[in-house]
């Protein structure tokens, strides 16, 4: 499986690591978070990571 590695941004300001599946475009992997505040609304975040498996 091939993946892109990505850096979410909002306004220039790094949030977080992604992983995409290439195939599918649907994201496989959250890495490194940078900005805690900036993760959008209504994305959990537990232990300082963005909680995927609570949606």
């Amino acid at each position: 499986m091939a993946f892109n590695e990505l850096r979410f941004d909002a306004q220039k300001i790094p949030v977080a690591e992604i992983n995409l599946d290439k195939q599918t475009s649907s994201i496989s992997t959250i890495g490194e978070m940078f900005a805690e505040d900036r993760v959008p609304l209504g994305i959990p975040i537990k232990k300082g990571k963005i909680d995927r498996g609570s949606h």
